[in-house]
């Protein structure tokens, strides 16, 4: 979910509510890094993100997520940059959020939440594609057989994390900020957006993702046109990373673009 809301964790405390089409609602130093371009992927498909939001200084830091099935983009959102693809100089904050590709399929992110909110996301809509198409693109997970989203996770912050996953509300053009529905989360017994804090495989069947407080009850991710996934990173320092993520069918069995 791109410059619009991940695997888009969906704009921290306040968080249900649309995290617009430019991924509404992104700045502990990493060193500097040029990535190489995963296994089959061509060097131009590695988006402006192939340095840290610490090192350009802007907020246009995408990956292409091209070693990701159906994946389109990992990037982070954050009070310093609430939006990707413009651009810009990150807003005044002492939040850094900087994604790194560590191997093929492992993207990691390092910094520190203060008083703002940071998230990590895993688009599988098109708004981040160049040229920008002129609607958001979703995944239509049940046209190609998904119901379950898998993926490993290392070395969470003892704060923990949030999963949650957005749709896109409408066939939305690309320059619209109203088109992602985000909100849905993995709950606990209580009802609250369940706390990750240990590393391991984590699957959660899409069904499995609903809608937290501030988010209408009646409301159901539509997993016909998801936008993204996302993790949620509460207050304080972080450096972990996901990897081997996944779309299942039905049986367990990975599902691959055609």
């Amino acid at each position: 979910m791109g410059p619009r809301s991940w695997i888009t964790l969906s704009c921290i405390a306040g968080v249900a509510s649309a995290c617009g089409s430019s991924g509404e609602n992104e700045g502990a130093e990493r060193a500097s890094e040029t990535l190489e371009p995963a296994a089959g992927e061509a060097a131009n498909e590695v988006e402006p993100g192939s340095l840290p939001v610490s090192v350009t200084g802007i907020c246009n830091n995408l990956l292409s997520a091209s070693d990701i099935p159906f994946g389109t983009a990992v990037f982070a959102i954050s009070d310093a940059c609430p939006s990707q693809r413009r651009e810009a100089a990150p807003l005044p904050s002492a939040t850094v959020a900087d994604v790194t590709r560590q191997a093929p399929g492992k993207y990691c992110v390092n910094g520190e939440v203060t008083t703002g909110f940071a998230i990590l996301l895993v688009s599988v809509d098109h708004i981040n594609d160049r040229p920008t198409p002129p609607i958001h693109g979703p995944l239509d997970a049940p046209a190609f057989g998904i119901t379950t989203l898998r993926f490993t996770l290392e070395s969470p912050p003892s704060t923990g994390l949030q999963l949650s996953a957005s749709h896109v509300v409408r066939e939305c053009p690309a320059s619209s900020s109203d088109c992602i529905q985000a909100g849905f989360y993995i709950l606990n017994e209580s009802g609250a957006p369940e706390l990750v804090t240990a590393a391991g495989t984590y699957t959660h069947a899409l069904a499995d993702y609903r809608p937290a407080a501030g988010t209408p009850a009646a409301l159901a991710l539509d997993t016909t046109r998801l936008a993204g996934f996302e993790l949620q990173i509460n207050p304080g320092p972080f450096d972990f990373c996901v990897s081997d993520v996944e779309l299942l069918d039905s049986a367990g069995s990975s599902v691959l673009p055609p």
